[in-house]
Protein backbone atom coordinates (compact mmCIF):
# COMPACT_ATOMS: atom_id res chain seq x y z
CA UNK A 1 0.00 0.00 0.00
CA UNK A 2 3.14 2.45 1.32
CA UNK A 3 4.74 1.66 -2.32
CA UNK A 4 1.19 3.10 -4.59
CA UNK A 5 1.07 5.97 -2.87
CA UNK A 6 4.89 6.93 -2.60
CA UNK A 7 5.05 6.33 -6.50
CA UNK A 8 2.24 9.25 -6.66
CA UNK A 9 3.99 11.65 -4.27
CA UNK A 10 7.53 10.68 -4.42
CA UNK A 11 7.92 14.01 -6.20
CA UNK A 12 5.96 16.66 -3.68
CA UNK A 13 7.12 18.67 -1.01
CA UNK A 14 6.33 16.44 1.50
CA UNK A 15 7.50 16.97 5.38
CA UNK A 16 5.87 14.59 7.80
CA UNK A 17 5.26 14.89 11.44
CA UNK A 18 4.17 12.50 13.49
CA UNK A 19 4.15 12.03 17.57
CA UNK A 20 6.17 8.88 18.79
CA UNK A 21 3.19 7.71 21.09
CA UNK A 22 0.36 8.78 19.00
CA UNK A 23 -2.14 5.91 20.11
CA UNK A 24 -4.83 6.67 17.51
CA UNK A 25 -2.67 6.33 14.41
CA UNK A 26 0.65 4.07 15.09
CA UNK A 27 3.87 5.89 14.68
CA UNK A 28 5.05 2.89 12.39
CA UNK A 29 2.87 3.84 9.32
CA UNK A 30 4.53 7.58 9.42
CA UNK A 31 7.86 5.93 9.55
CA UNK A 32 7.01 3.29 6.59
CA UNK A 33 5.33 6.13 4.44
CA UNK A 34 8.63 8.21 4.76
CA UNK A 35 10.71 4.96 3.96
CA UNK A 36 8.54 4.04 0.92
CA UNK A 37 9.06 7.72 -0.08
CA UNK A 38 12.89 7.13 0.35
CA UNK A 39 12.89 4.18 -1.81
CA UNK A 40 10.58 5.73 -4.46
CA UNK A 41 13.68 8.06 -5.21
CA UNK A 42 11.99 10.71 -2.96
CA UNK A 43 15.16 12.70 -1.72
CA UNK A 44 13.56 15.81 -0.29
CA UNK A 45 10.84 14.25 1.95
CA UNK A 46 11.41 15.27 5.69
CA UNK A 47 10.36 13.35 8.43
CA UNK A 48 10.11 14.49 11.92
CA UNK A 49 8.83 12.49 14.79
CA UNK A 50 8.07 14.29 18.04
CA UNK A 51 9.40 11.83 20.78
CA UNK A 52 6.96 11.57 23.73
CA UNK A 53 4.29 13.66 21.91
CA UNK A 54 0.93 11.96 20.98
CA UNK A 55 -2.09 11.90 18.86
CA UNK A 56 -2.03 15.73 19.19
CA UNK A 57 1.06 16.73 17.36
CA UNK A 58 -0.22 19.72 15.36
CA UNK A 59 0.62 22.26 17.81
CA UNK A 60 4.47 21.14 18.47
CA UNK A 61 4.81 20.53 14.51
CA UNK A 62 4.07 24.42 14.03
CA UNK A 63 5.83 25.62 16.53
CA UNK A 64 8.96 24.56 14.46
CA UNK A 65 10.67 27.15 12.57
CA UNK A 66 12.27 24.96 10.42
CA UNK A 67 8.87 23.80 9.00
CA UNK A 68 7.78 27.63 8.01
CA UNK A 69 11.34 27.69 6.25
CA UNK A 70 10.71 25.03 4.50
CA UNK A 71 6.96 25.96 3.52
CA UNK A 72 8.54 29.35 2.19
CA UNK A 73 10.79 27.56 0.08
CA UNK A 74 8.49 25.69 -1.87
CA UNK A 75 7.13 26.61 -5.51
CA UNK A 76 6.31 24.95 -8.43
Amino acid sequence: VYEAYANALKDKAIWIVHGEKDESIPVEQARNMAAALKAAGDTKVVYNELPGVGHGSVVPAFSDVKLFEWLRNQHR
